[in-house]
């Protein structure tokens, strides 16, 4: 769908943030895993002047999603998906992958084409929440792992290079008890995971200039 999808080498740096966070290390089970990350990043550029058949490139966009498992033999399989909140309050699809063969360790990635060539911090997601399930080939999934993160104002960077502009943001994780009430209105996930669809609109559905 609109996702790239990778797993290499992300499952053992993200189990070395993790033990270094002092997290406890569970088996994966139907309840929520204790140590479930989820981080975002953008980066972009604005042409000040584009030259005659130079055509603006994409921003890209990347997920990393993860969480501690004590073995190979304990990491399930599953899909996957993300949704922002806007400072508007409205409630996007950000990124989702249908499938994938590893849930431990998990980056996504889009590239954006914004009308506007360059975000201010209001035109991007406020809060992210990622959710994975758990689930077999062609089985109905069989439970939902939940991570957050915010916006990280004190790091969003505009900078003037000398004829463009470069853009980077990024999320950082957060607590569930802060952010997860933010996104109740709706069982988002439950309908993705289900049905590979979602009432909220993709943000950005744009695919080229």
């Amino acid at each position: 769908m609109y996702q790239r999808a990778g797993s290499s080498f992300l499952h053992c740096t993200l189990l070395v943030a993790i033990l270094a966070l002092g997290l406890d290390v569970p088996r994966v089970s139907a309840e929520q895993p204790i140590g479930a990350i989820t981080q975002g990043g953008l980066v972009g550029t604005k042409w000040e002047k584009i030259r005659k058949g130079m055509k603006p490139g994409p921003y890209h966009w990347t997920l990393v999603f993860g969480f501690p498992v004590e073995n190979s033999e304990d990491i399930p399989s599953g899909g996957l998906a993300t949704f922002g909140l806007f400072e508007s309050g409205e409630i996007a699809l950000i990124n989702h992958a249908e499938y994938t063969p590893t849930l431990s360790s998990i980056s996504l990635s889009r590239d954006l084409y914004p009308a506007k060539q360059i975000f201010d911090k209001t035109d991007l997601p406020r809060f992210l929440m990622t959710c994975a399930w758990p689930q077999e080939e062609g089985q109905p999934p069989a439970s939902m792992i939940y991570a957050f993160a915010e916006r990280d104002d004190a790091n969003f960077k505009v900078e003037d290079k000398g004829g463009y502009l470069f853009l980077t943001a990024r999320w950082s994780q957060v607590p569930m008890k802060r952010v997860q009430s933010k996104f109740s209105a709706q069982d988002y996930c439950g309908e993705i995971s289900n049905t590979n669809k979602s009432s909220a609109p993709l943000w950005l559905p744009a695919t080229k200039y």
